[in-house]
């Protein structure tokens, strides 16, 4: 497995030795990862390998049984969901999280809902701070939607829209948080060539023009080996290979775990 000697002031997250177990079944066992700030890192592997597992210890929506998660050198793990977003940790997931009735708009301030939850109290009396938070969160809302280009869906139904829209979408509404790290699970799941070239084009111009770190998972070999700069491989909770995608999509480990066979590479 390869290795790299990277800066420590360049990691934005780190794992180390990360165990987590269900019942008999280790999901996860002594996972190390690095993830560089302003990277793409594409975490691939078989069905049941481990990677929604990965990404929920991220997040908090599981605790590890051993090990550590650093963002930007502090230590994260067993910390509750809402806290680590507002660290600077956003994600997407796999099954769409939109609500279908109610507009693209309203779904993009939904994003923002920490910062207007916030601010509950002062709205229950009328206080005067209250609407300029709401015409404020509704602004950068729309500026979103402009910037992924999505401004004349803005009063469409999700449900009437294209299931790539659908994804951008999602993927706007996770941004809205201004993360440094953002986690995509799946995010070409069910998409055409043409929708997935679409996502594409917005994680780049996320990566180029905001500065964020992404992580994703991905089915998708070719989109993986297009988009990324370093892929890590798990194989039933064990990270088997971490590289370049050229190298990574030709280890006779990796070829195995996806093929069951030793020799060729990965095709998908």
């Amino acid at each position: 497995m390869a290795t790299f000697g990277i800066d420590k002031l360049s990691i934005l997250l780190e794992a180390k030795k990360i165990t987590v177990r269900f019942g008999g079944l280790h999901a996860l066992q002594r996972v190390d990862f690095q993830v560089k700030k302003g990277d793409i890192y594409g975490l691939i592997g078989p069905n049941g390998a481990g990677k929604s597992t990965f990404i929920n210890v991220v997040t908090g929506i599981y605790k590890p049984e051993e090990g550590s998660i650093l963002f930007e050198n502090q230590p994260i793990q067993g910390i509750k969901s809402h806290i680590i977003a507002q660290l600077g940790i956003a994600r997407t997931f796999q099954a769409l999280g939109l609500f279908p009735k109610m507009t693209v708009l309203e779904n993009l301030l939904i994003g923002l809902h920490g910062q207007l939850l916030g601010n509950v109290f002062s709205g229950s009396l009328r206080l005067p701070g209250i609407k300029k938070l709401e015409n404020e969160g509704q602004k950068k809302a729309l500026d979103m939607l402009a910037y992924l280009g999505l401004t004349d869906i803005a009063e469409r139904k999700p449900v009437d829209l294209p299931f790539g829209h659908s994804k951008i979408i999602e993927l706007g509404r996770a941004l809205l948080t201004e993360p440094k790290l953002l986690l995509l699970d799946e995010p070409t799941s069910g998409l055409s060539a043409d929708e997935s070239k679409m996502i594409m084009e917005a994680i780049n111009k996320i990566r180029s023009e905001k500065g964020v770190t992404v992580l994703l998972i991905e089915h998708n070999i070719p989109f993986v080996q297009s988009i990324s700069d370093i892929v890590g491989v798990l194989n039933f909770g064990i990270k088997i290979a971490e590289g370049k995608p050229e190298e990574i999509l030709s280890n006779p480990q990796v070829v195995e775990a996806y093929l069951g066979k030793k020799d060729g590479n990965i095709k998908d």
